[in-house]
């Protein structure tokens, strides 16, 4: 069965020239026009390609950006945190440096309370031995002149003389030796011996109890 042939259309042997030419520049622009349309449609195309290809630059711009800021805010974080880190175990040891300065200082205000306390106790021993030696020189006196002592060579002197001399020159060298009220005074440590001979007070203490002895 043949294709059945449009009204228009002409055998080739009946059309003109003239048509068929016209026919064929009117196909030309059909085409033409159909293929400028795609160009330009391409290049409409090409221009949002373009357009997408310069906003991903920009969006990869921005995010290099944010990634190098994200770097500098973690190392500055970073650094933040070691000087928190280091000012808080610099207050932690001044803290403990402080509390040992207190608990030094509370030790020496012991210690200068104990030595006051020897101070004091050393004074008063001083005192009562020179009390002492002037009430036992007093009563040597008053017996001397009671009872008058038989003849000696000048060269030698009376024992309870020889006695109160010497309790004189330890009341003395107890004097020298005792320190001055401003001095902070030397503190024996818990379980050390006592000085050779008991100290000047125990020197004076026998002397003392040797006088009232020999005394008749």
């Amino acid at each position: 069965m043949e294709p059945a042939k449009r009204p228009d259309e002409e055998p080739q042997s009946i059309a003109q020239p003239a048509v068929i030419a016209e026919r064929r520049a009117r196909r030309a622009e059909a085409a033409e026009a159909e293929l400028r349309q795609r160009l330009a449609d391409a290049d409409l195309r090409v221009a949002e390609l373009e357009l997408t290809a310069d906003k991903s630059a920009r969006v990869l711009a921005q995010l290099d950006a944010r990634t190098a800021r994200d770097l500098r805010i973690a190392s500055v974080l970073g650094e933040a945190a070691d000087a928190v880190r280091a000012a808080r175990e610099a207050v932690d040891h001044e803290i403990r440096a402080r509390e040992a300065a207190e608990a030094a200082y509370r030790a020496e205000r012991i210690a200068r309370e104990a030595a006051e306390q020897s101070v004091v106790a050393e004074r008063a021993a001083r005192d009562a031995a020179t009390a002492a030696i002037v009430s036992a020189r007093v009563r040597a006196t008053d017996g001397a002149a009671a009872a008058p002592p038989p003849d000696l060579p000048a060269s030698e002197m009376p024992p309870t003389d020889e006695l109160l001399k010497g309790l004189s020159a330890a009341a003395e060298r107890l004097k020298q030796q005792a320190p001055a009220p401003g001095e902070p005074a030397t503190v024996a440590k818990p379980g050390s011996p006592p000085p050779a001979g008991g100290g000047l007070v125990g020197r004076t203490a026998r002397a003392l109890r040797k006088l009232r002895s020999e005394r008749p």
